[in-house]
């Protein structure tokens, strides 16, 4: 008998398992607003202009293929801290951190919830809802994930009073999730000033942020939508910021990814990054060497850095585009005040309203994929796709 005769059969993943669904459906016309890729009018995910130049660059100067040092390209480490924390506040403040070259945004989380457990911070608060991923994660890292209110399904609206309450009640040291722009699913993201006070809370409370950064330009700008990271490092609190760099460079496959911790010291810093090396030598001992030299040779080009700004914001202006078109198709006569809320949301994500068995009468009937909470991918959405997308969500009751 096999030693693994009685090993239970894992559960599918929610969003990889409604692609492989998605692939397997024979239907002509079938749309995936589930998994969140980038897609443009064609339904292609397109190599961007500035990515494709910089590999050309890569390919002409590079000679060989050695292991990149455990904590990756230095190179793409100071770049993306310039273009995180702002070039001037970084050249005079760097030494107060402590960067990490990481597989994906999914990577850098699970290193940061790795060092967390291993330095005692167990309990971590992560937003309901949130992406899906994050409780596995943190669960599988040893933490114990607690949710706070944060997104008031009903009123459509980020719950941040009852989110300070709840916040205020806990036990002082531990840790809290923060998704710094663009929040999945909901799109909602606090004001300045509601983030001013979470900064208030975590210095009062003695709670460590770690910030979830994988959607940087697709809200408000780069220099916006990097603004919580930016003020709590000025504010002087110590935190994490997890990046990705799939989506705004569509380097999906690449697994371009970061972690920083962001702290008063620089012998804080050296410290920490120790033991994230440490950790990283025992999981994969060096991160992939393409993808990094992408994202450095773009940043480190004024000109192609600002082809690729271009880009990014054309990519933004169409999720816009989808969105307002999503909302008209939806809204008439007395419907129009139930999707005002769209216009407050920020990113390639919204929560529609559609409830599971809506969702999964839309799968069946339609062949209209999303996830079950009702979460669209609003970058999937096409002008031949998104009225019949809209009948569908109309079809199946929504309201």
């Amino acid at each position: 008998m096999s030693l693994f005769a009685q090993v239970l059969l894992a559960p599918s993943d929610p969003i990889y398992g409604l692609m492989e669904d998605f692939k397997n459906d024979p239907r002509e016309k079938k749309v995936n607003l589930g998994i969140g890729i980038y897609k443009d009018d064609c339904l292609n995910t397109p190599k961007m202009r500035s990515v494709a130049k910089a590999e050309e660059i890569l390919l002409k100067k590079e000679k060989e293929k050695l292991y990149l040092p455990i904590e990756g390209n230095p190179l793409y480490l100071q770049r993306v801290g310039s273009l995180l924390f702002g070039d001037a506040f970084w050249q005079e403040h760097h030494m107060r951190a402590a960067a990490i070259q990481t597989v994906g945004g999914t990577g850098a989380l699970r290193l940061g919830g790795d060092f967390l457990k291993k330095e005692g911070l167990n309990r971590l608060y992560i937003s309901h809802p949130t992406w899906p991923n994050h409780k596995k994660i943190f669960t599988q890292a040893g933490l114990t994930p607690l949710p706070y209110p944060y997104f008031h399904e009903g009123e459509k609206r980020v719950f941040f009073e009852e989110m300070k309450l709840f916040l205020m009640k806990q036990e002082k040291r531990g840790a809290l999730l923060l998704h710094a722009c663009c929040h999945n699913p909901s799109g909602m993201d606090m004001s300045r000033e509601e983030w001013r006070e979470v900064a208030t809370i975590c210095r009062e409370r003695e709670l460590l942020p770690l910030f979830d950064l994988a959607y940087l330009g697709f809200g408000c700008g780069l220099e916006d939508d990097a603004f919580p990271v930016r003020y709590f490092a000025e504010q002087g609190l110590e935190f994490f910021v997890a990046l990705s760099f799939s989506k705004n460079f569509n380097l999906y496959g690449e697994r371009v990814g970061a972690l920083y911790f962001f702290g008063e010291h620089p012998e804080t810093a050296c410290r920490i990054k120790s033991v994230l090396k440490s950790l990283v030598r025992t999981a994969y001992s060096s991160p992939p060497l393409h993808g990094a030299a992408i994202v450095s040779e773009i940043l480190g080009s004024k000109v192609l850095k600002r082809e690729w700004e271009e880009e990014l914001h054309a990519m933004k202006e169409r999720i816009e585009r989808m969105k307002r078109s999503l909302k008209e198709a939806l809204s008439n006569g007395s419907r129009k005040e139930a999707f005002r809320f769209f216009d407050s949301t920020k990113g390639m994500f919204l929560l529609s309203g559609l409830t599971e068995s809506q969702v999964e009468r839309m799968i069946r009937e339609r062949g209209i994929y999303m996830t079950k909470d009702g979460r669209v991918n609003l970058a999937a959405l096409t002008p031949d796709n998104l009225d019949g997308v809209a009948n569908a969500m109309l079809e199946a009751g929504l309201e």
